[in-house]
């Protein structure tokens, strides 16, 4: 598991290598719904997912079966139980951490609940 670098900018677009493969990662933050949104592109700029909720604890792409998005899973992770459900977007990088489980760790995951 590794923090993928996010921070409390209302809109940010960098590149992460997930697994081997290089890709590109925009976050943006609706002030009027408050939320966060995630897209994912590859590193041509292919969009591969676009405007998914940051949900909390919860795998950001893993109903989305596209073979071309990262093998493991990005999580935004709380990092205390005192902060709100929601998070806020000062919370973000801070409160609120983008987590990427592997690929592998993520199939030995799997394989604990399959037994």
């Amino acid at each position: 598991m590794r923090v993928v670098p996010i921070t409390a900018l209302p809109a940010e677009d960098f590149r992460v290598t997930l697994d081997d493969v290089p890709y590109r990662i925009t976050t943006r933050w609706n002030a009027r719904g408050g939320f966060g949104t995630i897209d994912i592109s590859n590193d041509q700029g292919v969009a591969l997912l676009a405007g998914n909720k940051l949900v909390p604890e919860y795998p950001l792409h893993w109903c989305h079966p596209d073979p071309r998005l990262p093998a493991g899973e990005l999580i935004l992770q709380r990092q205390s139980r005192n902060v709100g459900e929601r998070p806020a977007l000062a919370q973000m990088g801070d409160e609120y951490l983008l987590v990427y489980v592997t690929g592998a760790e993520a199939r030995a995951a799997r394989a604990g609940f399959d037994q």
